[in-house]
This record gives C-alpha cells, sequence and structure tokens, in this order.
C-alpha cells in the first residue's frame, strides 16, 4: 500500500474520529454551494458586495475560506513574482529592447510569456540588457524568438513557504506550506480562463500540526460552480 492511500485512510480515521456534525450522512461536505471538500465539516460564512467569507472547521483543522473578485492568490512563486513586475514596469524596457513601439506595448503584453526563471550563472552570455545588480534572469518568449530578462528577486516568499503548483479540471491551483510555523498554509484556487467576473478561492490554515493531513484535505477541495 503506498504512502498516499495510507495518508488518505489516516485522514478518514482522524476526521471521523473527532466530534464534528456530519453533512446530510456523507463525508463530503459542499460548503455554500460553492466547493466541496472530501470530509465532515461545518461551516458558517457571510458575504459583503459579492465576496463570500468564512471559517470551516474539519475535526480539529481550523480553516478560514474567501471567495470573490481579486482574491489575494497567496505567497507568490518566482513565475507570479515576474509576472507582476513585466505587468507593472519590465514590459517598457523588454520592448524598447526588441525595438517594438511604445504605443504597441499593451497590445503585446500578454502575448510574451515565461518560459523558465532560473539563477543568472557564467552560462548567461546573451542577456537582452547587462544588470550587474540581478541576480535572476527569466526566459521570455516573444513571436517565436527567446529573449533572457535579467531582474532582481529576494525570494522573500520562496524561502518562506513550500509552495506547489498546477492545473486540474480547468483550474489553476496553488497550495503554499509555511517553514516557519509562525505563517499561514493554504490553498489558492481559479479558473483558468479568466475574465472581469472572475471569482477564485482562498483557504487558509494558521496552525496545524500534521502537514501531510493538510495537504490531503487542501488537495480535495474542488469548485462546484464558479
Amino acid at each position: 500500500m503506498t504512502s498516499r492511500v495510507i495518508l488518505f485512510y489516516s485522514l478518514i480515521y482522524f476526521l471521523s474520529s473527532c466530534n464534528t456534525k456530519p453533512f446530510k450522512g456523507s463525508r463530503i461536505t459542499n460548503v455554500n454551494n460553492i466547493f466541496f471538500i472530501e470530509a465532515q465539516c461545518t461551516f458558517d460564512d457571510t458575504e459583503d458586495k459579492g465576496a463570500v467569507s468564512g471559517t470551516l472547521l474539519c475535526g480539529n483543522i481550523a480553516l478560514k475560506y474567501y471567495y470573490g473578485k481579486d482574491i489575494y492568490s497567496g505567497p507568490l512563486t518566482q513565475e507570479e513574482e515576474f509576472r507582476n513586475a513585466f505587468r507593472g514596469n519590465y514590459h517598457v524596457k523588454f520592448f524598447e529592447k526588441i525595438h517594438i513601439d511604445a504605443k504597441l506595448n499593451r497590445m503585446f503584453i500578454d502575448s510574451v510569456q515565461i518560459k523558465f526563471i532560473q539563477p543568472i550563472g557564467p552560462s548567461n552570455s546573451n542577456l537582452l540588457f547587462p544588470c550587474s545588480s540581478c541576480n535572476k534572469v527569466a526566459n521570455l518568449v516573444f513571436r517565436n524568438r527567446n529573449y533572457f530578462y535579467p531582474f532582481y528577486s529576494s525570494d522573500n516568499d520562496q524561502n518562506n513557504y513550500q509552495i506547489k503548483k498546477d492545473t486540474i479540471d480547468g483550474f489553476y491551483r496553488k497550495l503554499f506550506f509555511d517553514k516557519t510555523d509562525s505563517l499561514s498554509s493554504g490553498l489558492y484556487l481559479r479558473p483558468i480562463s479568466k475574465s472581469k467576473n472572475t471569482k477564485s478561492l482562498r483557504i487558509l490554515c494558521f496552525k496545524n500540526d500534521n502537514k501531510d493531513l493538510l495537504t490531503l484535505l487542501l488537495e480535495s477541495v474542488r469548485f462546484t460552480k464558479n
């Protein structure tokens, strides 16, 4: 039996042994018809200007959830940090260096793809521009050409959290776990196809002594609608 299967049954046993209120006789809890989670949980919620927030108690694991537009996505991966900076001002220098008229910047900004990010090393001899204070380089793809954009990153979130991101059932998912036991761990979930009305979900756990059980709990979360 694999360790993951053992952990799954440990979670079921752990939650069933705690004094929680069953949800319609099922081990799956539908939280306000927004998302479901594979455990017997109780919850409450409040709604303010179209956003919903509330608390969720699954056994002795207490969670806080937020659902709405423009929900904070939690600690940033390197790609997210760079993407935010690129949309903020990095794109100006990028398009200037590849000789794109500044009037067209906003037209092309979403066409620039981030292929990977890595530390600057001796092999990075073809940077888009020199930068003595930069410690990272982003490999960008635009019009089927590769460009290497140098930048500086403190890696604060990467140092404080273990971050895992993937896609599942048409949604972008990010799991993050505090390395210091002083910050929150949690989940961020949003549709891959974004629009101005797209709503996202963030679930936080502020204190937990069993990361494996928390991981299984958060990985079980799925939207019921969006």
